[in-house]
């Protein structure tokens, strides 16, 4: 029997891809056709040998010396069944008056969210869809941003309302919502470091892997301790709410620190905690918050895989930069 190599068990046992060969996504069939590069990371096709019955293989098919990863269309298909449902906006509280236009809903779960509508002056479907994700991803490594949910708004709510979304009247449907922060500032700079410092250091770590192109804002609690919130995530992702498939190709091996921290002076201390956790970030789970914008907001299936491939290939590459390995 072949030996078995202990790192391509452990990277196939957590459902991680092992391998060269080149794939690629019809045009036709997907929305978005990437090549992808042979560098030792791609999305089908794995060859290796894992533990049989190691409960841990999520999506990966076991046999005596070969294991095949799910492609990432079947396992965003299949994540239907762990997404969050949305809550229903049930009171209209107040409106914000930033570029997006977002509004104070209360919603059936009894708390107040910031609700961004499609075609917002501050991008389309698309924008919300990078502002749902990354929120849900840095929650995934303890980064402090605000819990984030899909918003039900009613037609029944808005005929009350008569709410103009840039020059259009507010459709129903299904919004972007952030929990409410009370007690909270209005946007600031880096500040409050002493009160902070592991959390800027998970923030870096949010802002490097998954890129972001401007636009840094941070809120802080009024009373003491200063805790900081990062909000407003809809500029992430290369060319910002103008994102493409092709262009998360192009930038998924290609990471860097966001150089908007370096004047902190992180320690490795400081962000240990949160590169275990990133460290233990599973493909299914990507999958599952590639998966959770809806349809309506109009990312294609294709580009929903750009997406998954682009945030496990970064994430990858971010911990090679420290020296750690992607178990």
């Amino acid at each position: 029997m072949p030996t078995r190599d202990p790192q391509r068990t452990r990277l196939l046992a957590r459902g991680w891809p092992v391998g060269s060969r080149r794939s690629g996504f019809s045009k036709a069939s997907r929305g978005f056709s990437p090549a992808w590069g042979s560098c030792g990371v791609t999305s089908h096709d794995r060859v290796g040998y894992v533990a049989i019955g190691d409960e841990r293989a999520g999506g990966v098919i076991i046999e005596a010396g070969e294991a095949k990863a799910e492609s990432w269309e079947d396992l965003i298909a299949g994540a239907g069944a762990h997404i969050r449902p949305p809550v229903v906006a049930q009171e209209f509280v107040g409106g914000l008056t930033s570029a997006s236009r977002p509004q104070k809903l209360r919603c059936d779960d009894g708390n107040l969210y910031a609700v961004k509508f499609r075609g917002n002056p501050y991008g389309n479907g698309r924008a919300i869809f990078t502002e749902q994700v990354v929120a849900v991803l840095g929650r995934l490594i303890g980064a402090p941003v605000p819990d984030v949910r899909l918003v039900r708004v009613t037609d029944e709510l808005l005929s009350l309302l008569n709410l103009d979304i840039n020059g259009q009247p507010a459709t129903s449907g299904l919004q972007h919502g952030s929990l409410w922060q009370e007690g909270f500032s209005d946007r600031e700079g880096l500040s409050h470091l002493d009160e902070n410092r592991s959390s800027f250091a998970a923030l870096r770590l949010l802002y490097s892997w998954l890129f972001c192109a401007g636009d840094h804002q941070f809120i802080y609690r009024n009373a003491p301790p200063r805790n900081v919130l990062s909000v407003d995530h809809s500029c992430f992702l290369p060319d910002g709410t103008a994102w493409s498939g092709r262009r998360l190709e192009e930038h998924q091996d290609s990471v860097t620190l966001d150089p908007y921290f370096d004047s902190l002076a992180l320690k490795e201390e400081d962000q240990a905690a949160t590169l275990d956790r990133l460290e233990s970030v599973e493909r299914t789970e990507i999958a599952r918050v590639t998966a959770t914008p809806p349809d309506e907001w109009g990312v294609l299936l294709g580009e929903r895989v750009a997406f998954a491939e682009y945030v496990a290939r970064r994430r990858i590459r971010l911990l090679e930069h420290f020296g750690r390995g992607a178990a």
